[in-house]
């Protein structure tokens, strides 16, 4: 049944590509509707046309239904079957009803062709809403100077990703990072050169982890990065991958403080806590790299 249905599906095409305006898509629907009644009116003179009336109403409202994968092409496959059937054993019996039962055919195809179009507008509208409403969230989320996501977003997405591990019982690690050229003045003289040197630190970060994880500036001149499902052995390795290639790039000296998901902490705020901890430990200690292991 459901590879009918897609197959009637298909032989309704809607150009992905077509971009038309709703209200007119609304409008030639609503012709076609007319249309539609009125060959039935037209072809059908007996006590059958309400039902045929009925069918057709069926086929334009069912095209709003999201849950199925072709719901116009299910009515008018049941409308088919009924009204079309109905007028077969008319026939069988005696009365000349193939009018009938073309002119039906043809009112229920035209309906669903127009409420496919119809549904497919609306879809698209939909998922060009929902794209405008990540693109928006996106850009609040984000950091203007150097693209990396802003410190309130970073500590949701942590809370979130805490909640994940702790539900799939994995680990999860949280790197704070800072400049020891940056400790106590700006990163260059002048707001452009600040910002380009910012940007340039986020691109070195983004470059060396997944997708998965995410790069947040937490301060002026410190930026953390969420690990999601990685120990803090992976976890020191990310970070003496980031220590030599900003070191390599930009000629600068990072010192990197890592905290781990469940073992050094349980909530976002305690594993920011002890990350800025383990960090301002490797400040004092001149170390590039400090966990929890080295402090206690």
């Amino acid at each position: 049944m459901l590879r009918r249905i897609r197959r009637l599906r298909l032989r309704l095409p809607i150009p992905r590509n077509l971009v038309v305006p709703p209200r007119l898509v609304f409008a030639l629907q609503l012709l076609a509707l007319i249309i539609a009644v009125v060959i039935i009116r037209v072809a059908d003179q007996s006590d059958t046309a309400p039902l045929a009336w009925a069918l057709i109403a069926l086929i334009a409202v069912s095209s709003l239904i999201r849950s199925l994968p072709a719901p116009e092409g299910l009515a008018t496959l049941i409308s088919i079957a009924l009204y079309c059937g109905l007028q077969t054993m008319r026939t069988i019996q005696g009365a000349n009803s193939f009018t009938e039962v073309f002119a039906g055919a043809f009112a229920f195809v035209l309906t669903a062709w127009f409420s496919r179009a119809m549904s497919h507008c609306l879809s698209t509208l939909e998922e060009e809403r929902e794209q405008n409403a990540r693109l928006v969230e996106e850009l609040t989320a984000r950091d203007k100077v150097t693209g990396a996501m802003k410190r309130d977003y970073a500590h949701q997405m942590l809370a979130e990703e805490i909640q994940r591990s702790r539900r799939y019982n994995h680990s999860l690690s949280l790197l704070m990072i800072g400049v020891a050229e940056w400790d106590t003045s700006p990163p260059l003289a002048g707001p452009q050169e600040s910002a380009r040197s910012l940007s340039q630190l986020v691109e070195v970060l983004n470059n060396l982890v997944r997708n998965v994880d995410k790069v947040a500036r937490q301060d002026n001149s410190r930026f953390a990065v969420i690990l999601p499902e990685t120990p803090v052995d992976g976890a020191r390795r990310v970070a003496e991958k980031i220590c030599e290639q900003v070191t390599s790039e930009l000629r600068l000296t990072v010192r990197v403080g890592i905290a781990e998901f469940p073992a050094d902490a349980v909530s976002s705020e305690e594993l920011i806590a002890e990350s800025e901890a383990a960090l301002e430990f490797s400040k004092t200690a001149a170390l590039r790299i400090t966990d929890r292991s080295l402090i206690t």
